[in-house]
């Protein structure tokens, strides 16, 4: 073990082990596509600004702001609320469980 031997195994030469690789599943010799440069890229125009300071819209149902007339109301607060119902039986459980 505390022998001063050469290492036995040589790394792998880079691009050696393709040889092994089937040929269906080898990489493609050239790139698929070329390659692009700026000038190819074309940004549409911005749409238009809207003016949302008149307000015509008829006063929210209890939605966000800016969401639809209809909408429902969230409910992140009536999920939180379940967790936490949820989680006092478990903690109380729990208790019982530690204390026997």
């Amino acid at each position: 073990m505390n022998a001063d031997l050469p290492y036995p195994i040589l790394p792998a030469e880079p691009g050696g082990l393709l040889s092994l690789v089937p040929d269906e599943v080898q990489p493609p010799a050239t790139a698929p596509a070329p390659a692009m440069v700026v000038a190819d890229i074309v940004d549409p125009p911005l749409p238009p600004v809207a003016d949302v300071s008149t307000s015509s819209n008829p006063p929210s149902t209890g939605g966000p702001p800016g969401a639809p007339a209809g909408s429902k109301p969230s409910s992140g607060i009536a999920n939180v609320a379940n967790i936490g119902l949820s989680l006092v039986p478990i903690m109380v459980l729990s208790l019982i469980s530690a204390g026997c």
